[in-house]
């Protein structure tokens, strides 16, 4: 240990002592230059603090069963300031692109709030709404328009005592639901009324009772809808009735007999130059017969009508009617001797089937002659 000891001391005496002697150090590692390199800061500018604002849920303040023009439209829209500073943000409402309504609404920043929007409904259609970013859309439809077609009266005729209804279709032109109140008139009285409820659209027909008025002709309407209502009065006269006589005063005697088996008949004399009305008119049901006296004097026409169901206001049967006329007249005449009177007495026997018969025409309802 003393020699190592000696050896490191004297290297270290010709260290300190500077001779010339100098023994080498070892080389120094190569030192490395640090690569200059300038610093740079990132600029960045501030953002400054401003409103934004997101619109959200366009919507109808109720949901209306429809929507007609001219109606009362409220809308709502949700609209919040989403952004960094207070801010007034102008809404606006347009209809297919044309500003319907604005209104402005100051916002604090995170605050949302809701708008309501009043407007008019416009034509028929549908309609875009937008505020914003928000859509929607809303249909306006055609008010209600009744519209009256296709009347009917049944039965028609009817009779006095039975039962009468009208129909008529209903229909409703416009696109939104009416209510329509159907009102009959009978010769310009009211006579009964029905309401009926159509969609757009929608078409139905309503049957309306009806009590029957009094026998003869009507006039039903409904709107500008009118139709003729014929009612009978049907009665079955005792046989013989004398439904009209003007012929009186005479001692001529007429008989009459119904050989048809179901049918009555009213036989009818009328004037030869004019056959329009009935001087005598006289009813014989069914395999009867009936006499009338005091006929005057004179030529006649002879008429007759089988038929069933007597119409006792019109004078006509209404079931099954014929109507004939005898070619040949028949006279009446009277003459009178200091001693006798002498006078007509004529048969006509009605019937169908063979043997001799006189030859008779058929004549139509205006050829008749009218029962007063």
């Amino acid at each position: 240990m003393s020699r190592w000891l000696a050896v490191l001391l004297v290297a270290m005496l010709v260290t300190g002592c500077g001779a010339a002697e100098t023994i080498p150090t070892p080389a120094a590692a190569p030192t490395a230059t640090p690569a200059t390199t300038t610093p740079t800061l990132a600029t960045t500018t501030p953002t400054p603090a401003a409103p934004a604002f997101h619109v959200s849920g366009l919507r109808l303040a109720s949901t209306p069963t429809e929507i007609l023009t001219g109606d009362r439209v409220e809308y709502l829209v949700d609209v919040a300031n989403t952004g960094t500073q207070a801010g007034t943000y102008d809404a606006t409402l347009s209809v297919n692109g044309t500003v319907a309504s604005r209104q402005g609404v100051p916002l604090d920043v995170g605050q949302t709030t809701t708008l309501h929007f009043v407007i008019e409904a416009g034509a028929p259609g549908v309609h875009t709404v937008e505020v914003g970013d928000a859509r929607a859309t809303h249909t306006v439809l055609e008010p209600a328009s009744v519209a009256l077609s296709g009347l009917r009266l049944t039965p028609n005729p009817a009779e006095t005592g039975g039962k009468l209804a009208a129909a008529v279709t209903v229909g409703n032109q416009g696109g939104a639901t009416g209510t329509f109140t159907v009102n009959v008139t009978i010769d310009d009285e009211d006579a009964a009324t029905q309401k009926v409820t159509l969609a757009g659209g929608e078409l139905t027909t309503v049957e309306i009772p009806l009590a029957v008025p009094g026998p003869g002709r009507h006039t039903v309407a409904v709107g500008e809808l009118e139709e003729e209502l014929v009612v009978w009065k049907i009665t079955r006269p005792a046989n013989g009735t004398v439904l009209v006589n003007k012929i009186k005063g005479g001692m001529g005697r007429l008989t009459i007999k119904n050989g048809d088996d179901e049918r009555d008949v009213v036989l009818v004399l009328a004037k030869s130059s004019s056959p329009s009305k009935a001087l005598l008119a006289v009813y014989v049901r069914a395999n009867k017969s009936r006499t009338v006296k005091g006929i005057k004097d004179g030529t006649y026409v002879v008429y007759f009508t089988f038929g069933e169901r007597w119409d006792s206001y019109s004078k006509a049967f209404t079931s099954s009617p014929e109507k004939r006329r005898f070619e040949d007249t028949i006279r009446f005449r009277t003459t009178r001797t200091s001693t006798a009177v002498r006078y007509s007495v004529v048969t006509i026997s009605l019937h169908q089937g063979g043997g001799e018969s006189a030859p008779t025409d058929a004549v139509g309802d205006e050829d008749f002659p009218t029962v007063p």
